[in-house]
């Protein structure tokens, strides 16, 4: 997908057979660099977009060293045409990251609640500039916060869980042994399985 005012392109991987009458959960994934490209690829998550009906978008920052606040624009467009165009189920369209693209869709989710429903981030704490709104009824964000056994952000990270938690988020943990190495297959059925409980939340 290719928004016209913008020179960025996102990958899309959707299941082989659209059906009409029913709705898609819609996964976007902030990646960073090589090897998180290569980690969190279409190819790994093609049986479970098969299987649970779900979309998974990679969009690519605007400059090749990363994510950068001059993107959120780009990104607020991109969710809302995916939404527009691909049959999204509005209860289940999700942000995701890691480290700063974790921060990313923190920032994201949290000024687009009308839009997106939840967040899922891999070792990253809250941007420390980021006010965190009361969570609402009418516009609830979910949270799943995965944390590796050995990464240096862990105290700001469960910090930033009862932040968020005071303000009113159901935040789900899922710990790690080490996030350094490829999102292993138990961990994509983790968070395709949260995921899939969101219209429950």
């Amino acid at each position: 997908m290719k928004l016209p005012e913008f020179p960025q392109e996102a990958q899309i991987l959707r299941p082989k057979q659209l059906d009409a009458s029913i709705t898609y959960g819609i996964l976007i994934w902030l990646r960073e660099g090589e090897q998180e490209q290569a980690d969190v690829s279409a190819e790994a998550w093609k049986s479970i977009c098969q299987r649970d009906g779900l979309i998974l978008v990679l969009p690519e920052p605007e400059e090749s060293t990363g994510w950068r606040a001059s993107d959120l624009e780009y990104l607020r467009q991109l969710v809302r045409a995916n939404i527009r165009r691909l049959q999204a189920d509005p209860r289940r369209v999700v942000i995701a990251g890691r480290g700063k693209g974790g921060q990313l869709a923190y920032t994201l989710a949290l000024g687009l609640r009308q839009s997106v429903r939840a967040v899922v981030t891999l070792d990253a704490p809250l941007p420390r500039t980021l006010r965190i709104p009361e969570n609402q009824p009418a516009v609830r964000l979910a949270v799943l916060s995965i944390e590796s056994q050995n990464s240096i952000f862990k105290p700001l990270v469960r910090t930033d869980i009862a932040r968020l938690r005071e303000a009113g988020y159901p935040v789900t943990q899922i710990n790690l042994r080490d996030a350094s190495s490829e999102l292993a297959n138990r961990n994509r059925d983790a968070i395709a399985r949260w995921i899939d409980g969101l219209d429950r939340l």
